[in-house]
């Protein structure tokens, strides 16, 4: 920066200030957002069967509110319109309006950019069950299996914080083609939620263990976007739009996808000691692989890998620890396809 500084002073000809440019950026810049949670978790704890079973199992019920504002982008309101909304045209033409000023000007900036001119707002409250339990099959065999209930909540950046931007086209024939494009953040997106089953068994060697185990996800309501043309005022009011923008394209995010992801995991480690000199000793390898399929995916879920190793080798002395590794992702897979359901209600303001 001080080499531009220097420039700067030096011929300041080279520069120009741009005012709408700047009001612009300022405007994108500046967003509020506020967000109140209350939780609670409540948790209980058996050992049955002289201790062989072991049992934890507990319940997060939670509830949060949030409202944000954000930037709001209209780049018509240079625009001329007529009592009913329709653009004033001559010779096809849109005219515009005498307090725009010139394309690109401050005044034009003014009409067109909004600083937390958009706004959203979204409760939501539920429940949360978890179950785990632990069976000692043996000294050296054990059997856990655990059943959780879980909720991922969306980012603020396509939730709470809201942003609309208008982009229209030159078409000015609704029967040509759409208007424009509106791209809006939807604050009334859902946490995508999942019921995860989980079987693992570990056999518990002298100096390490292997184990293995099975898990299933039952997938809802997870996110997904779309664009589509809004031709009637009841669909763009679906998305929080005026009738103005009938014949224009929405874009926005919603909860859509079902999915059902499964897979096995392989793990172990031991000390390599009882192979090694004495001098070596503290050196120990532990491995993992999984293998995941996304079987039964609907609605768009991302992208996935299906397989993922490593191997580590582990060094350990009295005050020194080092490690070596090496890491694998496989195959990455995934369907990506349009959702079928709504859940579309941001404001304007």
């Amino acid at each position: 920066m001080e080499k531009y500084y220097n420039l700067f002073k030096a011929h300041p000809e080279y520069f120009r200030y741009e005012e709408a440019i700047s009001y612009r950026r300022s405007a994108e810049s500046v967003n509020k957002l506020t967000e109140t949670m209350r939780a609670i978790y409540l948790m209980g704890e058996s050992r049955l069967f002289n201790n062989r079973l072991g049992l934890v199992g507990g319940v997060r019920v939670e509830e949060t509110e949030g409202s944000g504002r954000g930037f709001l982008q209209t780049p018509t309101a240079v625009f001329q319109t007529n009592p009913n909304g329709s653009f004033v045209l001559v010779n096809g033409q849109r005219q515009r309006k005498p307090e725009a000023g010139a394309v690109g000007s401050l005044s034009e900036a003014k009409l067109i950019y909004h600083r937390n001119g958009a706004r959203g707002a979204a409760s939501q409250s539920g429940y949360y069950p978890s179950l785990h339990a632990s069976w000692n099959l043996t000294e050296s065999l054990i059997f856990k299996a655990a059943w959780a209930n879980t909720k991922a909540k969306p980012d603020f950046a396509t939730s709470l914080l809201p942003s609309t931007t208008i982009n229209p086209s030159n078409n000015t024939d609704p029967s040509l083609g759409s208007l424009g494009t509106v791209t809006i953040r939807n604050p009334q997106l859902k946490p995508w939620g999942a019921d995860n089953y989980d079987g693992r068994i570990e056999y518990y060697l002298k100096q390490g263990y292997v184990a293995v185990g099975y898990y299933r996800k039952f997938i809802t309501d997870f996110i997904v976007s779309r664009t589509e043309l809004l031709e009637t005022p009841d669909e763009a009011a679906s998305v929080g739009l005026d009738p103005e923008y009938v014949g224009w394209a929405a874009a926005t995010s919603f909860n859509a996808g079902k999915a059902i992801v499964s897979g096995w995991e392989f793990e172990m480690r031991h000390s390599l000691d009882p192979v090694l000199p004495s001098w070596a000793r503290g050196f120990s390898l532990r491995g993992s692989l999984n293998l995941s399929d996304p079987d039964g995916q609907r609605g768009g879920w991302g992208s996935m890998h299906r397989q993922k190793a490593s191997v580590w080798l582990n060094y350990q002395a009295a005050r020194l620890r080092l490690g070596f590794g090496w890491n694998f992702e496989g195959r990455l897979d995934g369907i990506r396809r349009k959702g079928s359901g709504r859940n579309l209600q941001p404001r304007r303001g």
